[in-house]
């Protein structure tokens, strides 16, 4: 069974109509967080994990000062908490 949006498979979810959805885990961690906390449960683990990148050419003047700024804006308490407050604890 597909769905339009996230939602609405978990509204599908929440009135009984499905067992589980499956979907992107940023998407759908933001989707219960705000729409289901109360009624749905994320489980810990995933089937496809994903991985993202940002496209540079090889000879970009910003390749480097890219990196380090993920690099350092990752390691930061404010990474971690505005990832906690979006997808809820790792």
């Amino acid at each position: 069974m597909t769905f339009a949006t996230p939602a609405a498979a978990l509204h599908a979810l929440t009135a009984g109509d499905l067992d589980a959805v499956v979907y992107n885990a940023p998407i759908l961690a933001w989707t219960v967080q705000h729409d289901h906390m109360d009624a749905v449960r994320m489980l810990p683990f995933s089937f496809d994990p994903q991985r993202y990148a940002i496209a540079l050419p090889p000879d970009s003047p910003w390749r480097q000062a890219l990196n380090v700024a993920l690099l350092e804006v990752t390691q930061t308490d404010w990474w971690q908490q505005t990832k906690q407050r979006y997808l809820g604890a790792d």
